[in-house]
């Protein structure tokens, strides 16, 4: 049985054995969503009957959404993992040097930031709150471990400031 049958009937006859199967399958398979799904079902299923035999194969399913930068699955697996009383904190993919990367949005603003003296002129000019603004930069400090504008500016300027 290929890997999306395996999977189809697994989901379609609740059955965890399938499951796990359509799990060894996606394994090696570029489609690291696909295995995400795979191993969120077999979590589920798992769920059902041994509470926490589910864990590991939600935790991969995390990994998996959290290197794919999939929001909305990622979201969706840590809720699994909170209904199972697991609180997982996930942290952004890393670049190629290990340092997280910013979101396109934290960028944006870290941009203007060095160029605008005030979070206020910068959120006119994105049309943000002030809020969001001041947010993105506190932010950007702890995936740059930087303590200050100066330095979250200098970063900015070296091409450090995310995708």
């Amino acid at each position: 049985m290929r890997r999306p049958p395996a999977y189809a009937r697994g989901l379609l006859d609740n059955d965890l054995g399938h499951l796990l199967r359509a799990v060894r399958l996606y394994e090696d398979c570029p489609r690291s969503l696909a295995c995400a799904s795979a191993l969120e079902g077999a979590g589920r299923k798992s769920a059902a009957t041994r509470r926490f035999a589910a864990v590991p194969h939600l935790d991969a399913a995390l990994a998996l959404c959290t290197e794919a930068d999939a929001e909305r699955d990622l979201a969706r697996a840590r809720r699994r993992l909170h209904a199972l009383g697991v609180r997982r904190r996930t942290t952004p993919a890393g670049n190629a040097s290990g340092r997280a990367e910013l979101t396109r949005s934290e960028a944006g603003v870290v941009r203007l930031v060095a160029e605008a003296p005030a979070n206020r002129q910068v959120a006119e000019r994105l049309s943000l709150s002030p809020h969001t603004v001041s947010s993105h930069p506190r932010r950007a400090f702890a995936k740059r471990d930087v303590i200050s504008r100066a330095d979250l500016t200098r970063s900015a300027a070296d091409g450090e400031h995310g995708k």
